[in-house]
């Protein structure tokens, strides 16, 4: 842990990873582009090369990369691989980040930067044409390797059930049983992956839904081409016909139709169930009068029933029952559509976790400039003389700045807070206000930390020098980053 005065390299960091975040956002790969992050990595390695702590850990990293080739092509959003792979690497990727941004970091996603930067610090003179090539924005998936899940049939994941289709280290397919595939998606998302297409036997398909897969059409036995055009001829018929299809086929029919010829089965399923019990009802009573009885009125319960039913699917959001009259007639063309194979792609985002912090801070800042009575102040006090009128004047004031503080009574404070996830690690924005005067801190952990605001109210309410207070927070919370900078302009840090 190194305990360190305020300096304005942070400033300039911040500002140089905020141009490679607008790079990295974009995905450029134009020789223009590259240079330019090329050039801010530079920029970035000098502010690294001025700070003795964070050149260490970019020797512990370059020694990594070293021992591991793979780790030439690392993307932050291999993250989670690398972080079981070699843990003590990832954090010391890390804390090299927070080092260096502190409270400007808004996503760990940066850290992708600073490991582009540790590359360039530490490339040996042979390497360095080849690690230069390999600084850029954005990163495909991990490299394979002997133990990668694209690499060959018969690794530890995959086994003797998948065969992998294609891989180009930004969509991932293969083929095989639906058993494995959550650890498959898993695998495929921490590697940095941006979609998996599963291919699977027919059979398994409502296992793959499940999941949470869009399925693919395109492997799927097509529909006969009458029901299309009977659609696009006539919708009105169309959905009458096709809404007592089964599902099977009413679901094909929806995702083979678009724009305004486009076949939905809610729509569809409800024109079927009135029109079928609109005709059934129409014909029975039409027999009975043709035949002068009312003994064939009972032929209205099978109607009635199968719609009861039809209606009943729809309530619960279901249009899996098809008409009985017409399943019979359906059975061999729907178990036609069932044979083969079936496709699906799962998608994984590829947006980082970002806190932009900046107005909430400027608020603090502007609260702790304002100028406050010493009524207002008092009011902070706990005693007996205004145990139920504590804080209230100052709640007023803070009201006025649209702030919102949280009364403290056994602190003796007030206390405006917010803490976000920033992609592992927490970042938390505090503003403590005394009667002796205002504090604001912010801290990033490595977890929620609930108990750092009572920690931090409790320690900095002490009003001794902050070159004594913060150094015990982060003893206490084991915060990896903390800064705190008071109303009178004292300001104290503690960084990794």
């Amino acid at each position: 842990m190194h305990i360190v005065e305020r300096t304005d390299d942070i400033r300039q960091a911040h500002e140089i990873v905020k141009d490679m975040d607008d790079l990295r956002a974009k995905n450029l790969t134009d020789a223009k582009s590259l240079d330019q992050y090329l050039n801010l990595t530079n920029e970035l390695a000098g502010l690294v090369r001025a700070n003795t702590s964070a050149v260490e850990r970019t020797k512990r990293i370059g020694a990594a990369i070293q021992k591991d080739r793979a780790l030439i092509t690392y993307d932050a959003r291999q993250d989670t691989y690398w972080r079981r792979r070699d843990p003590a690497l990832i954090t010391e990727l890390d804390l090299l980040t927070i080092s260096m941004m502190q409270e400007n970091l808004q996503s760990m996603d940066s850290k992708h930067h600073f490991f582009q930067t540790a590359k360039y610090l530490t490339a040996l003179p042979q390497q360095k044409e080849m690690i230069f090539d390999s600084i850029v924005p954005v990163h495909k998936a991990v490299t394979r390797t002997r133990q990668d899940i694209s690499s060959r049939i018969g690794d530890s994941l995959l086994g003797s059930n998948y065969e992998v289709v294609s891989d180009d280290r930004v969509q991932l397919s293969v083929r095989g049983d639906a058993r494995f595939v959550p650890e498959l998606i898993a695998e495929a998302r921490d590697r940095g992956y941006a979609s998996l297409s599963v291919i699977v036997d027919a059979a398994q398909r409502e296992r793959i839904k499940a999941l949470g897969g869009r399925e693919d059409d395109q492997l799927s036995t097509p529909l006969p081409r009458w029901m299309t055009r009977l659609y696009g001829k006539s919708r009105l018929l169309g959905n009458i016909v096709m809404g007592g299809m089964p599902y099977e086929i009413q679901y094909r029919m929806e995702n083979a139709t678009t724009g305004r010829k486009h076949y939905r089965m809610d729509r569809g399923h409800g024109i079927s169930v009135a029109t079928g019990f609109g005709l059934g009802v129409a014909g029975t009573v039409a027999l009975s009068i043709d035949l002068a009885s009312a003994n064939y009125l009972w032929l209205m319960a099978p109607v009635a029933v199968n719609s009861i039913i039809r209606m009943l699917s729809v309530s619960e959001g279901s249009y899996a029952y098809s008409s009985i009259f017409t399943k019979p007639f359906m059975i061999p063309l729907e178990r036609r559509l069932k044979r083969g194979e079936r496709k699906f792609r799962f998608d994984f985002t590829q947006q980082a976790k970002r806190y932009d912090d900046t107005a909430l801070r400027q608020s603090y800042l502007a609260a702790m400039d304002s100028r406050s009575t010493d009524e207002e102040r008092d009011s902070l006090a706990w005693k007996a003389g205004n145990h139920h009128q504590f804080g209230q004047s100052f709640m007023q004031r803070m009201t006025t700045l649209n702030l919102k503080p949280v009364l403290r009574k056994q602190d003796s404070a007030a206390t405006c807070a917010e803490t976000r996830d920033i992609g592992g690690y927490h970042k938390h924005n505090i503003l403590f206000s005394y009667s002796s005067g205002d504090c604001m801190v912010t801290a990033i952990t490595s977890d929620p930390q609930p108990g750092l605001m009572d920690i931090a109210a409790r320690t900095l309410g002490q009003g001794l020098d902050l070159k004594l207070l913060v150094p015990q927070i982060v003893t206490a919370t084991g915060a990896q980053y903390l800064r705190a900078e008071r109303s009178e302009g004292d300001v104290y840090e503690v960084k990794p």
